[in-house]
């Protein structure tokens, strides 16, 4: 198999990004902190790449998007019952995997010993 280089501008990159859908942009996001999170530590331990795996869980792209059609909805003053009733599970388990996330954070500042600041800035994870 042939190999093939190409050269692309980041204009030009950022210009395909942009054209991306919500839930493949979401996927490259991931993609993307996987390679720096590679490039800093090209070799993980088992435990740090249980925790990158914690960091970098979301909600489905399909979650998402409904998240965002219902949060919509409720400024407009247009949510149904059944749909409040969604839109608050789906911000629980948006919660829920935040919180998971954080304590996963603060476990991998304590294991390369930093400080969780300092660590999300590493990662491009800024506040």
């Amino acid at each position: 198999m042939a190999t093939i280089q190409l050269e692309v501008s980041r204009d030009n990159l950022l210009e395909a990004i942009e054209q991306l859908e919500n839930d493949e942009l979401s996927d490259l996001v991931t993609e993307i902190l996987n390679v720096r999170a590679r490039r800093y530590a090209p070799v993980l331990s088992h435990q740090e790449t249980e925790l990158f795996q914690r960091i970098n869980q979301w909600l489905t792209p399909e979650e998402q998007q409904q998240l965002v059609e219902l949060k919509q909805k409720l400024e407009d003053e247009t949510l149904t019952g059944p749909e409040r009733e969604k839109l608050l599970q789906l911000n629980e388990k948006a919660e829920t995997i935040n919180a998971q996330r954080f304590e996963a954070l603060a476990q991998l500042a304590v294991l390369r010993q930093t400080t969780l600041s300092e660590l999300m800035h590493l990662l491009g994870l800024e506040t």
